[in-house]
């Protein structure tokens, strides 16, 4: 678990951002995620920031109503941030009618501390959400995770908070 977030006095410069981008593209080639997506706490009431890494390494930046394509040669030149221990585990097998998700034993656990810990290295309310592949590739599972509160799950047009503590450790 990380202890401390990343100070980043202004989220808005390229070199911030790029950094940002680059800590996102890295936990999704660890990973296999289909994507991340950062809303960036800026905590100086300026509107959120979003960033959206996709795993072919398209980053999107959102910031009101004004969208940015980044060349993916910035985020790449750019350092990330140190991420937790990352493992890919490939698609979870989802069975929507049976109401079942599975996957190989801890894998669920593993992606979820990395979720929850890579959101804590943001200030504030930052949210962090990722896009996990599922045996139908029309219904991806999302994990959110904001520093303090709950995980949350989505999987279609339903979310599931899941309990306090989850993942352990």
């Amino acid at each position: 678990m990380v202890d401390a977030f990343v100070t980043l006095p202004d989220a808005s410069s390229p070199s911030e951002v790029c950094t940002i981008a680059a800590t996102l593209r890295a936990f999704v080639e660890g990973t296999g995620a289909l994507r991340a997506v950062l809303l960036l706490d800026r905590e100086n009431g300026a509107a959120p920031l979003m960033i959206d890494v996709s795993a072919g390494g398209v980053v999107e930046t959102t910031e009101g109503e004004q969208s940015l394509a980044l060349d993916g040669s910035e985020a790449i030149l750019a350092a990330s941030l140190e991420l937790p221990e990352l493992r890919a585990f490939g698609a979870m097998d989802l069975d929507v009618q049976a109401g079942t998700l599975s996957g190989p034993l801890g894998a669920l656990d593993h992606v979820g501390r990395a979720v929850r810990d890579t959101a804590a290295l943001f200030p504030g309310r930052s949210v962090l959400t990722v896009g996990i592949e599922t045996s139908d590739p029309e219904t991806p599972l999302f994990l959110a995770a904001r520093r303090g509160e709950p995980m949350v799950l989505v999987l279609e047009d339903a979310q599931y908070e899941l309990p306090a503590g989850f993942p352990a450790g």
